[in-house]
């Protein structure tokens, strides 16, 4: 995913917006906003 995105992803979720509706915004996956949001969960290695 390029920075443009990730910043994006970050800025929604400041605003308060669901992961559902910043995946469809970015048109995204649900799994890529929640990985991006939270890198601990993604796998050791990724």
């Amino acid at each position: 995913m390029d920075d443009d995105k990730r910043r994006v992803i970050l800025a929604r979720r400041a605003e308060g917006q669901s992961i559902r509706e910043i995946a469809v915004a970015v048109k995204v996956s649900v799994g890529v906003v929640h990985k991006t949001l939270n890198p601990a969960a993604a796998p050791v290695g990724s």
